[in-house]
């Protein structure tokens, strides 16, 4: 004759694998919630985004101090490099010059923007805000991660093309509004013709430029 079976065991067993089970699945989420909504890892002086080579003291003081009460914010910036524009809700920093070419589409232009940074406020929280203008995180990334601008949490990522590189700057003023910052670069890549324009801020300079920009920002009440 078999032996009897306890069914009383046999709940308690189910019970307890089940609330295992739940508590890995909810475990999980949270990670997953966690690495989007708060940067990973704990937050130190490496991770505070500023120039890893200054450019003369003396060159950054003489720069203009744009400030915007309306989005609360303002920044330094070489104001002989850049015009200021607003556009799409946004406030638009350019570089241009003359220059002939054409898109993809065939269209044709006789000016070019190499640099543009653009400053807007999305009213909602870090992850949405995010989500909203970065389509592809967090896969099919080049580059980005958690950091510190103008003492705040922020996450940086960066998407590009050959000789186009677009970089985003999130960063979590509360709840529900985040500051995001969008740098377009065009860089050597695009036409080898602007090696030879002399207007032309190579990579190395638009990157250097924006850097120094982004360490003076500050937010206002």
């Amino acid at each position: 004759m078999g032996s009897k079976i306890n069914w009383k065991y046999i709940s308690i067993a189910v019970i307890v694998a089940f609330l295992i089970g739940t508590g890995i699945l909810c475990w999980q989420w949270y990670v997953v919630k966690k690495e989007i909504t708060e940067p990973e890892g704990k937050l130190s002086k490496e991770n505070i985004l500023q120039p890893k080579e200054l450019l003369p003291i003396s060159e950054v003081a003489a720069w203009e101090t744009y400030k915007s009460d309306s989005f609360g914010f303002e920044i330094k910036y070489p104001a002989d490099l850049f015009k200021i524009t607003p556009y799409g809700g946004a406030i638009v920093f350019y570089h241009s010059f003359p220059f002939e070419w054409s898109n993809m589409a065939g269209d044709r232009f006789t000016e070019l923007w190499d640099l543009t940074i653009s400053f807007t406020i999305d009213w909602t929280d870090f992850n949405s805000a995010i989500k909203k203008h970065f389509s592809a995180y967090p896969e099919e990334t080049y580059g980005g991660g958690p950091g510190i601008i103008a003492g705040h949490r922020a996450w940086w990522g960066m998407m590009g093309a050959e000789g186009i590189n677009s970089f985003y700057y999130f960063i979590k003023l509360n709840r529900k509004k985040t500051f995001v910052v969008r740098i377009d670069s065009i860089w050597e890549g695009f036409d080898g013709r602007l090696l030879d324009e002399k207007d032309f801020l190579s990579a190395e300079k638009q990157y250097e430029i924006f850097i120094h920009m982004l360490s003076t920002l500050k937010f206002i009440q």
